[in-house]
């Protein structure tokens, strides 16, 4: 009789232990660390905009644009989200442009503590991750223009005296101011070394008719479209005190299609023309014993960007005839501006190249 052996129920029972086995392990060591039941990590947008700005225009446009990287690609909004002047503020959410809500006015003050320094937080988001930033926004007046003829000064005259000056005007822009007086043949052109508030300092060199120049040193007020208030210490007409104040008539434009510079008084001592591209060339055809009769010259008259005024550089040249000073010769630079949008009406320019000084009148034609 042949006995047979049941094999088959074992083998089955060992795979299924295998298998059981197999996928306890493969359980185990399936999940990555960087996996979790909430996906990969999301990371938060960067602020790439700076924290500081300065304004003094008097818009609504503050300049300052909000701007932001994000790792992920994401699109990266933004919002206003805090700070003691936020409801001065409109910020784009798209662009991040940020803008007042009213134009600012530097002698009242709109900011919470009106010392004219507004803070304001923006936020930025992906719609997963936010990140704050305060950026701080601090209006500075605009002092350019033109402060009228209609000054006055007291200065040392350098003779033990006083010198009192009637006609004194000025030109303010960015960090340059020019304060001259035709009648007396003075120029004062400066620099402004600091403005806080309304209290500025500035350093001047000072241009007298047949004298060396001078240097100065000048502080007081200057108000914006107001006037001008300073004292000057230095040696003779660099010392003593000045006012002046802003004429706002020069808001008006003019076209500039030709002009004289005249001497403060008398006939011309010499014309040139400006075409409507800013272009300055000088007529040689003036009289024969004029100043500057016999000089060569050419320059440009060019818009000074948010004002009424325009900067001047001329190039004198061959001016060394036997009656003509030497010194006229080289390039000068200064300020021009419009009193009024008048056909006829007066021009105020200064000019200076270190050795000799034109100031005077334009009489448009």
């Amino acid at each position: 009789m042949t006995t047979h052996r049941l094999k088959m129920p074992f083998k089955p029972l060992s795979m299924i232990i295998l298998a059981l086995f197999a996928l306890t392990v493969q359980g185990c060591f399936h999940r990555s660390d960087n996996d979790s039941d909430d996906g990969p990590t999301n990371a938060a947008p960067v602020f790439t905009s700076g924290t500081a700005i300065s304004v003094g225009d008097g818009s609504t446009a503050t300049g300052y644009t909000a701007t932001a990287t994000d790792a992920d690609g994401d699109t990266v909004t933004f919002s206003l989200s805090g700070g003691m002047d936020q409801s001065a503020f409109t910020i784009d959410s798209d662009s991040g442009a940020l803008s007042f809500n009213n134009a600012p006015v530097f002698d009242n003050p709109g900011d919470s503590d009106g010392d004219n320094v507004y803070v304001v937080d923006i936020t930025a988001t992906d719609g997963k991750t936010s990140v704050v930033q305060t950026v701080t926004v601090t209006y500075v007046a605009d002092h350019a223009g033109y402060y009228s003829n209609a000054g006055t000064a007291s200065v040392d005259d350098g003779l033990g005296g006083t010198l009192d000056i009637n006609d004194l005007q000025a030109m303010v822009t960015g960090t340059r101011i020019i304060m001259f007086s035709a009648a007396n043949e003075l120029l004062y052109d400066g620099t402004i070394t600091d403005i806080t508030g309304d209290s500025f300092t500035a350093d001047f060199t000072v241009y007298t008719s047949g004298e060396n120049p001078v240097t100065a040193t000048a502080s007081g007020t200057i108000t914006a479209g107001s006037s001008i208030t300073g004292t000057l210490t230095g040696a003779g007409v660099g010392n003593g005190q000045f006012s002046l104040l802003y004429a706002n008539t020069n808001d008006q434009a003019a076209t500039i299609t030709s002009a004289w510079l005249g001497s403060g008084g008398g006939f011309d001592e010499f014309g040139f023309t400006i075409d409507a591209t800013g272009n300055l060339t000088h007529d040689e055809s003036a009289a024969f014993n004029q100043v500057f009769g016999l000089c060569k010259m050419n320059g440009t008259v060019t818009p000074v960007s948010g004002t009424r005024l325009y900067s001047v550089d001329v190039d004198l040249t061959d001016c060394d005839k036997a009656f003509v000073d030497p010194n006229i010769n080289g390039a000068y630079t200064g300020l021009t501006t419009t009193r009024d949008g008048n056909t006829g009406d007066l021009l105020v320019f200064s000019v200076a190249n270190g050795t000799y000084t034109l100031s005077g009148e334009f009489n448009i034609d």
